[in-house]
């Protein structure tokens, strides 16, 4: 169930970006951009991707901006920051349906996912068909519109209230924005109560949003949320859980909290000559604090994070992109860094996580309506992992996990809606798997 609250983007200067991505910001959207690309050129997360293709694979292409702001594992600054790089292809969703088939291949291991997106313009819905260590299981919705009112059966996730931003775990983005979340974890920009399966509905009011639900466990939630010229009030509750939010904006400054009867949260953050700064304030069984700095010299852009006593440093420049990571586990931390260069039409990317070090090559090329990826890459593990980018399967996310010595290639093969990829390992040939997608409109 998708509720639609009141929604603030900003702009992404085309400096901060690499002359990769400013290529495919001229041909892609919102609903056509691959995760891979999502990846290794604009630097999401691998959980902020995943959590994007699955709502597109469960829901279909997305019909508006507010969505984003829903997808449960989604933080609201990832949000804007895609909706201020790509327009959203309202063309292809107003009437049309989709079939989508994915398949992979590992250790004699198949997984498989089928499903059949249907929209127009009063009801749209989805049935999947999931395949997964020898087990099938189903799932699906149906969503009628009327007026102002939404009512969901079956498989939903609800939504409501914004105010609150839960950290920058989607940077480099340059924007900023506060939304609320139900459980302060950082999951969405907004409350939410997960993926339920029942019956949900929804009403648009005045400056506000008010719904209710009840799950097949006969759990019931319910929210609202007002909108004032520079404030955001609202309530949620569900089950034993209850929270007051609020926001309040004024010049530059932006002020925030959220008063659970479990958890509380409360924050400001201030964007001067360029500068933004932020700091909330957690109360979760513990109290911690989360700060947050993004500026821009001649070098490029700057983004820096520290949340639980981690630090995390990216750079963003037109001939390169630096990422450095704390990784830290019981005993002690370590840096886990990654250089990318694109050099005549080559990308090469540089690893270095304590006494792991490698490097990977890619090259892209287009033969008629057939496109051809492929990378070579060297990791010589030393108890410390790194993440390859590597090119994949249309739904797949191009990352790659090493966690032992890797010398291989991983190539991809796109031809009409049919997508396939292959990775190499001749170190270790029984860790090599194939992948394949086929997407088609109907």
């Amino acid at each position: 169930m998708i509720l639609s609250p009141f929604l603030i983007w900003g702009q992404i200067a085309e400096e901060d970006l690499s002359r990769r991505a400013l290529e495919i910001l001229d041909t892609s959207t919102l609903n056509s951009i691959d995760p891979t690309s999502l990846w290794q050129v604009f630097n999401l997360s691998k959980a902020d991707i995943f959590a994007l293709e699955q709502y597109k694979d469960a829901f279909g292409h997305i019909t508006h901006e507010s969505e984003l702001f829903m997808i449960d594992g989604l933080d609201s600054t990832t949000a804007e920051y895609l909706l201020a790089l790509f327009p959203i292809n309202r063309m292809v969703n107003e009437s049309k349906s989709q079939f989508i088939h994915k398949i992979s291949l590992r250790n004699s291991q198949i997984n498989s996912r089928q499903s059949l997106l249907f929209n127009s313009n009063e009801i749209n819905g989805a049935i999947h068909l999931f395949r997964e260590n020898q087990h099938i299981n189903y799932s699906g919705y149906l969503t009628h519109r009327f007026g102002n009112c939404a009512l969901t059966f079956g498989d939903f996730s609800l939504h409501a209230g914004q105010g609150l931003l839960l950290g920058r775990r989607g940077f480099p983005s340059s924007t900023t924005s506060e939304y609320f979340e139900k459980g302060l974890k950082g999951r969405t920009g907004s409350i939410t109560e997960g993926i339920q399966q029942g019956i949900g509905f929804e009403k648009k009011l005045s400056n506000g949003l008010f719904c209710i639900s009840v799950d097949s466990s006969n759990r019931y939630s319910a929210t609202v949320f007002k909108v004032y010229e520079t404030t955001q009030l609202g309530a949620s509750t569900s089950m034993n859980n209850f929270s007051l939010f609020f926001h309040h904006a004024r010049g530059p400054v932006r002020m925030y909290g959220e008063l659970g009867n479990r958890e509380q949260k409360i924050g400001a953050n201030f964007f001067i000559n360029d500068v933004l700064f932020e700091t909330n304030i957690y109360n979760d069984g513990g109290l911690w604090t989360e700060s947050y700095i993004s500026w821009q010299n001649p070098i490029g852009r700057w983004n820096l994070i520290h949340s639980k006593g981690r630090m995390k440093l990216n750079l963003n420049n037109q001939n390169f992109q630096l990422f450095i990571n704390e990784h830290r586990n019981e005993t002690h931390s370590t840096w886990r860094s990654k250089l990318r260069i694109p050099h005549r039409k080559c990308l090469y990317e540089f690893h270095l996580h304590g006494k792991t070090h490698g490097f990977g090559i890619r090259k892209e090329r287009t033969f008629s309506n057939v496109a051809i990826s492929a990378t070579a890459a060297f990791i010589d593990y030393e108890g410390h992992p790194i993440w390859l980018s590597i090119p994949a399967a249309r739904g797949f996310i191009g990352a790659k996990g090493v966690y032992s010595n890797f010398a291989g290639i991983v190539g991809r093969i796109h031809w009409q809606g049919i997508t396939a990829s292959v990775q190499l390992n001749f170190e270790n040939p029984s860790a090599s798997s194939t992948q394949m997608s086929y997407y088609k409109s109907l």
